[in-house]
């Protein structure tokens, strides 16, 4: 699941992105849903703050999430990511990964 995303993400987007913004794309790719087109992540900012790093002993819960969300911010800007928009109650939205690189160019897999 999602080797080809992350391959994809480095393809197009590593040169567009910073260390720590591609580190969250390419978590993301990781553990997408790929079955389907596009590809969707529903692994929430928690999972996306460990991988950064971000989750530390004794570390604020909300001062982690906030980092997160600036990362994940940059993200969506960048046009790596959208929103599914498919959010309802007890029903988290999931993240469109964009495959397309930032110029337009590449393929989406």
């Amino acid at each position: 699941m999602g080797a080809r995303l992350a391959l994809t993400l480095y393809a197009e987007w590593s040169q567009h992105l910073t260390p720590g913004d591609m580190n969250a794309a390419v978590r993301m790719a990781l553990t997408a849903r790929d079955d389907g087109a596009p590809p969707l992540y529903y692994g929430g900012w928690e999972a996306l703050a460990a991988a950064l790093g971000y989750w530390k002993p004794g570390a604020d819960p909300e001062s982690v999430r906030r980092q997160t969300q600036r990362v994940i911010t940059k993200l969506v800007r960048k046009g790596v990511i959208t929103s599914s928009g498919q959010a309802r109650p007890r029903v988290r939205a999931g993240e469109v990964l964009g495959l397309i690189g930032p110029n337009g160019s590449g393929k989406s897999t």
